[in-house]
């Protein structure tokens, strides 16, 4: 999914509006700055390649081999199996993984 990052715009009538105190407008979304954490933050990001330059570079013949072993793998294990264990953040994954794949509701392709 990561890969793919897909979207959907929810209509404001369908939002979560009522769940800010006074309003979405009059909110406060700001976290507070916490100084230990980018100081370690800092520290850590210099020991690899950081993330935003990796996605920049667009490797795109190792993207798409790496999804389609992603495919493969998790089509194996859900192929002639009863589903993911009622496990429902890893079924609700799979489910959204396959359609960015282009896979239907039905996973058939």
């Amino acid at each position: 999914m990561y890969a793919k990052k897909p979207f959907k715009r929810i209509p404001p009538e369908q939002g979560i509006d009522e769940l800010f105190v006074g309003g979405r407008a009059n909110a406060t979304l700001r976290l507070r700055m916490n100084r230990k954490a980018i100081v370690s933050g800092a520290i850590f990001s210099g020991f690899g390649p950081h993330p935003a330059l990796c996605r920049s570079v667009h490797i795109r013949p190792l993207r798409k081999l790496a999804l389609a072993r992603a495919e493969k793998w998790m089509l194996a294990r859900l192929e002639m199996t009863d589903g993911l264990g009622a496990i429902y953040p890893a079924m609700a994954n799979a489910i959204v993984a396959l359609r960015c794949l282009g896979y239907s509701r039905t996973i058939r392709r």
